[in-house]
This record gives C-alpha cells, sequence and structure tokens, in this order.
C-alpha cells in the first residue's frame, strides 16, 4: 500500500504533536479505522493512501476532532461498565458520541465545522451504499 500523501501526513502529525503537547494524547495512523483507547490516552486514526485521501478528506479532520472528544470527555469507568452487554453499549455509545461532539464543538469553533462535514460525509456514503442494496 502507497503511503498517505504527503500533505495529510504532515498536516496530522503537526496536529497530533500539538495535542500531546496540551492534553497528554499520542495520535498514530494505523489500520483502516478511527478508535480511541482510554486507558492509554491514544487515538488511532487510519492510514491511507493518496487515492484513498481524495475520497476521505473531507471526514478525516473530523474523525481527529471525534476521537479528541472521546480523550476529553468520555469517562473511561462509563465505558467500561457499557461494554459489559452488548445492548447496553450498542446504546451508550450513540448517545455518548452525539454528546460529545456537541460537547468539543461548543468548547472548539473549529470542530463544528470538521466534525458537521464528516458527519454528513459518512452519511451520504451509507445512504448511497443502502440505496444499491434496496436497487
Amino acid at each position: 500500500m502507497k503511503p498517505c500523501a504527503s500533505f495529510l501526513e504532515s498536516s496530522l502529525e503537526r496536529i497530533a504533536r500539538i495535542i500531546t503537547q496540551k492534553r497528554g494524547i499520542n495520535v498514530r495512523l494505523q489500520g483502516g479505522m478511527a478508535y480511541v483507547d482510554l486507558d492509554t490516552r491514544e487515538i488511532v486514526l487510519p492510514r491511507v493512501t493518496d487515492k484513498e485521501h481524495k475520497v476521505l478528506a473531507p471526514c478525516l479532520d473530523g474523525l481527529l476532532d471525534h476521537e479528541v472528544a472521546h480523550v476529553l470527555y468520555t469517562d473511561p469507568e462509563c465505558g467500561r461498565v457499557a461494554h459489559e452487554n452488548v445492548a447496553r453499549h450498542g446504546i451508550w455509545n450513540v448517545l455518548e458520541d452525539f454528546w460529545i461532539d456537541r460537547r468539543i464543538s461548543q468548547a472548539y469553533a473549529g470542530c463544528a465545522e470538521n466534525i458537521k462535514r464528516s458527519t454528513d460525509f459518512r452519511s451520504e456514503e451509507h445512504t448511497s451504499e443502502l440505496q444499491s442494496l434496496i436497487i
């Protein structure tokens, strides 16, 4: 797999350094999913190729902002309790995602637009996937 676009790599590396210095959060690029480990305060963002970057660019900043919101606002103990039951975890995760996105958007003005752009992109992607299944 060809490495991520140099612009994206350097941009995310700069953001990661700023976040790490100010909040003690480590950010790395690996795999194809975005997630956070609340115990280690580490965010993993998808490592994308140049071709993937052209498609995913509208949502990458929002993914980073969303995962940062988890580190800043998610109570790790609540997450552990929610994980004990699959149904409870699913419901908790959806509600908690809305709550943290709203909270970080209120605290940091630029995050609101990033998260909206990311959410819109993912909604449009899933809508077209669903439409292709129906037709």
